[in-house]
């Protein structure tokens, strides 16, 4: 018996309702139990309307502490705390120079035009170039180490390319490349936008004289 007590003891106040009700609804549709449970119909009548109420009343307690749970519990001062909505947004910071980054830079003819000098003082190869502009035409003169005095490779047409077939090279170009011939060697030049406003040079250098030396390329970086 002592075991039954503890049992209910520890139930909450809804199960137990729920219980109870179940209980009374039994003896009311049953009637007689065991021997021991004989009511009269009035009384079975009564017992199943106690039932159905007791039953009635644990589902509404269990609805209203489940209710009270879900929501949001109030401060001290009675008022209910706002949940700010966080968002995943990404750093605008980062992603710009992430952008820069892999973006090519659109800077147009006015950016390639001038003189500029190989940071490299003891460069090997391209030491300095001179970069004309006039609409949508560039030209691009170049000039390699070489002793006492730097070799001039002389002045060519180059070629501007913009990102897109509509885009104006002139406001848009993104590249100039040249080529540069001699008698033993073609040189393909392409030149590109850099940070700090400096200028990449890329070079591809191919042997037209069937000497046997591998075609190579070479980086510099230039400025003003």
């Amino acid at each position: 018996m002592s075991d039954w007590l503890k049992i209910f003891g520890e139930m909450s106040l809804d199960n137990l309702f729920v219980i109870a009700g179940l209980a009374f609804l039994a003896v009311g549709i049953i009637g007689k139990i065991s021997g021991k449970i004989d009511p009269t119909p009035r009384a079975r009548f009564v017992s199943a309307i106690v039932g159905v109420c007791l039953v009635v009343s644990g589902v509404w307690i269990h609805r209203g502490h489940a209710n009270s749970a879900s929501a949001p519990q109030q401060s001290e001062s009675g008022r209910v705390p706002q949940v700010k909505e966080v968002q995943a947004h990404e750093n605008p910071a980062r992603n710009h120079a992430t952008d820069e980054g892999n973006r090519p830079h659109h800077q147009g003819l006015a950016y390639f035009a001038g003189r500029w000098k190989n940071t490299d003082a003891n460069t090997k190869g391209l030491t300095a170039l001179n970069v004309r502009a006039s609409g949508e035409s560039v030209w691009v003169h170049a000039w390699g180490a070489c002793h006492p005095t730097e070799c001039d490779w002389g002045e060519v047409s180059g070629t501007p390319f913009a990102p897109g077939v509509s885009d104006n090279p002139t406001n848009d170009a993104q590249k100039v490349t040249a080529v540069f011939e001699t008698s033993f060697s073609n040189t393909l030049l392409t030149l590109t936008p850099a940070d700090d406003d400096q200028l990449a040079a890329d070079t591809q250098t191919r042997f037209t004289d069937n000497s046997g030396r591998s075609s190579y390329s070479a980086t510099y970086t230039f400025r003003h």
